[in-house]
């Protein structure tokens, strides 16, 4: 079962399809998270993968990251160079912030209007996926928000594992998040992460089973 919860703690001001935010560190497992719910038949959106194809397709948003990082922030092809944009934002705050006021408007209206989208298609919750739910005040906009957590330790290990990376970088990239303890202050519902896939999905069981009967009376 979630290890906490704490429902509906912001009041809905609209009405319209819930919006679920789920969050976590790096390394937590959120995406996992999503991909089961995904497999349950919740619709889910990725704030991560927006910011790219916005970064991408936006000209006015594309103009100001090349202003901000340079030309290289992108390949000869027109894609977006994470690599590059990573080393340049990594370790140097004032940069990290002036990207995030181009782009996080951006997605937020885009995720706004995608939202409408599945809202006119029929469907009554969706999912937003969004490591920086909470440092980009997304939360604001979000009836319920889920933070998955994990033990820092399992958290390194499943990083190095995945992106064959070492520790140093890791936890550059954790630094640049809030620590999990904040998040979890703040969340509605953790769902702690620390043992195997089979633990998680019926936690996530749970959560859907409880999406399913709040959308249900909304």
């Amino acid at each position: 079962m979630p290890s906490k919860a704490r429902f509906l703690t912001r009041s809905r001001t609209r009405t319209g399809i819930f919006k679920v935010g789920i969050t976590g560190g790096i390394g937590s497992g959120k995406s996992t998270v999503c991909r089961m719910m995904a497999e349950m038949g919740f619709p889910v959106l990725s704030a991560d993968e927006i910011a790219k194809s916005i970064q991408e397709t936006d000209p006015v948003v594309r103009r100001k990251v090349i202003g901000l990082l340079g030309s290289h922030a992108y390949d000869p092809d027109g894609r977006l160079n994470r690599g590059v944009v990573a080393n340049k934002i990594f370790g140097n705050a004032r940069l990290r912030r002036a990207l995030e006021r181009i782009v996080h408007p951006a997605v937020r209206r885009e995720l706004g209007r995608r939202s409408r989208e599945l809202l006119q298609s029929g469907s009554v919750v969706v999912l937003i996926e969004a490591a920086l739910i909470f440092e980009s005040g997304l939360y604001r906009e979000l009836d319920l928000v889920v933070v998955v957590d994990a033990l820092e330790d399992i958290r390194l290990r499943r990083l190095r594992e995945r992106d064959g990376v070492g520790e140093a970088e890791i936890r550059g990239r954790m630094a640049s998040q809030w620590p999990p303890e904040k998040k979890a202050g703040l969340a509605d519902i953790v769902i702690g992460n620390n043992g195997g896939l089979d633990d998680l999905r019926r936690n996530v069981t749970l959560l859907s089973s409880l999406l399913s009967a709040l959308t249900a009376r909304s």
